[in-house]
């Protein structure tokens, strides 16, 4: 009987090409979305409430993850990149109602968290499962860090989305579980 190989996830290296690879597939949605170029950056290490991308964040979608990789996917937009956003899917220049924003936001964010989980999942060969989208506007940083506190992350995987203009400006957060386990 073989000893069973260590999946890439139980590495911090192993999360982070990982997160790598979902924020990749991320830009690229986000891309498809715009009409034009979205780079990811690398992802970055961060412990702690803090963000190391500053703002300012001011909508906030957050995922769970269950299957092979359980944790958080969560996409932060500012104010300008939301209003982009809601203008590509929406179409027009006046402000949607409430319900019709709310429902587009999510849409968006159900895009691409679902990309970035796919790439995860695809590099896993396994399934990572996403739960509906929980929609925040405000003081986002506030609800990021609770949400990581009542979880129990202990750290998390950021990476920059933004486009060659600066009017597309993101930040995808991945915090899994198995992070607590690699001592980051």
């Amino acid at each position: 009987m073989t000893a069973p190989t260590e999946q890439p996830a139980a590495t911090l290296e192993g999360l982070i090409d990982l997160c790598a690879a979902g924020a990749g597939w991320a830009a690229t949605a986000l891309e498809q979305l715009v009409g034009r170029s979205v780079a990811s950056g690398p992802p970055v290490l961060c412990e702690g409430g803090e963000s190391e991308e500053h703002g300012p964040w001011r909508t906030a979608l957050f995922f769970e993850t269950e299957g092979a990789l359980p944790g958080l996917v969560i996409l932060l937009l500012s104010p300008a990149s939301r209003d982009l956003l809601l203008r590509t899917l929406l179409g027009g220049d006046g402000a949607p109602d409430p319900g019709t924003r709310a429902s587009a936001l999510r849409e968006l964010g159900n895009i691409v968290a679902s990309q970035t989980v796919s790439a995860m999942a695809n590099r896993l060969g396994a399934t990572v499962l996403l739960s509906v989208p929980r929609l925040v506007d405000g003081d986002v940083e506030v609800d990021l860090a609770g949400v990581l506190a009542h979880r129990g992350s202990r750290g998390r995987l950021e990476s920059l989305l933004t486009d060659a203009r600066g009017a597309l400006k993101g930040l995808l957060v991945i915090a899994p579980d198995a992070l607590a386990e690699t001592g980051g």
